[in-house]
């Protein structure tokens, strides 16, 4: 079943979204996949954005991926989706890290990263420079 979300892009105009979620454990890790579409639905053009439990119970971003569909890039996808993620499991996310890894091939990417320090300047996240991670507090 799918879900609608609202976001505010980079323009600052009012986007409507859909977004679908699926629960998968694979090797021992939780992991929590949305694929958010453009309303109404086109199933072939996605962002996806995977949130997995690591063993000490913290939930990790390890993917926000626009695919380079155009009608996905600078939405304002990934924030909302951060928060609404946030809010649905009562507590807060962790960006990945490129210091201490907790997961095979974790890293985070620039974009990623200016998209966190967005966050931290409006005070919904904050950084924790021991661990290189970002840390979304809003929930």
């Amino acid at each position: 079943m799918m879900q609608t979300i609202h976001c505010i892009g980079s323009d600052k105009k009012n986007g409507e979204f859909q977004f679908s979620y699926e629960f998968i454990k694979e090797k021992g890790i939780e992991k929590h996949i949305y694929m958010i579409y453009k309303k109404p639905a086109d199933k072939k053009q996605f962002f996806e954005m995977e949130i997995w439990k690591s063993s000490d119970d913290r939930f990790i971003s390890t993917n926000m991926n626009h695919n380079n569909h155009k009608e996905l890039m600078r939405k304002g996808i990934p924030s909302t989706m951060i928060e609404m993620i946030s809010h649905q499991f009562a507590q807060p996310i962790y960006s990945s890290s490129n210091e201490c890894k907790i997961f095979e091939n974790e890293f985070r990417s620039e974009s990623a990263t200016s998209l966190w320090k967005k966050l931290v300047q409006n005070g919904k996240a904050r950084y924790d420079d021991k661990q290189d991670r970002f840390i979304f507090i809003a929930y």
